[in-house]
């Protein structure tokens, strides 16, 4: 990795920490791998959440994780569920893991040559949290076996 990019990378990681410092979040940190974990409290449930900061390819990137994962048998329509979601989305995206049905939202942005402020990472955190509430439920249902993966989709009436 580049001196360059590895200190740009520090920078970033100093400002997401700062950012969580200034509101008083706790979170655990991994400075070698510009690593933070945190958790949330959405509307029904606790949102894990880690936020990496990749130097090779200079982004940083926010993970939402729900607090289950599908069964092998599950995977296929999972992630049927998590692209049509997806493609409906103007930031971000789901994503299940075909190896262990992990399932998770992640938004994240490039840095190359900019700043990351506050705003951005409160943006991001927002985002997410916001996707995490609304579809929990959705994944979860799907997951045991309650409604088919087109259902996930479907907005929720009003």
């Amino acid at each position: 990795m580049a001196d360059d990019n590895k200190t740009q990378a520090e920078q970033i990681f100093a400002a997401v920490t700062d950012f969580f410092d200034s509101k008083s979040y706790r979170y655990d940190v991994d400075k070698e791998n510009f690593q933070l974990d945190t958790g949330f409290t959405t509307d029904d449930l606790d949102a894990p959440i880690t936020i990496r900061v990749y130097p090779d390819n200079q982004s940083v990137i926010l993970y939402s994780f729900l607090p289950f994962n599908f069964a092998p048998e599950q995977i296929e329509e999972a992630c049927r569920a998590a692209c049509a979601v997806t493609l409906k989305l103007y930031d971000g995206c789901w994503t299940v893991k075909p190896e262990n049905g992990e399932t998770f939202y992640r938004v994240g942005q490039t840095y190359a040559d900019s700043i990351v402020g506050r705003e951005m990472i409160d943006d991001m955190l927002g985002s997410s949290l916001a996707m995490i509430d609304a579809f929990n439920d959705r994944f979860e249902k799907l997951q045991k076996g309650l409604i088919p993966w087109e259902e996930v989709v479907e907005q929720e009436k009003n």
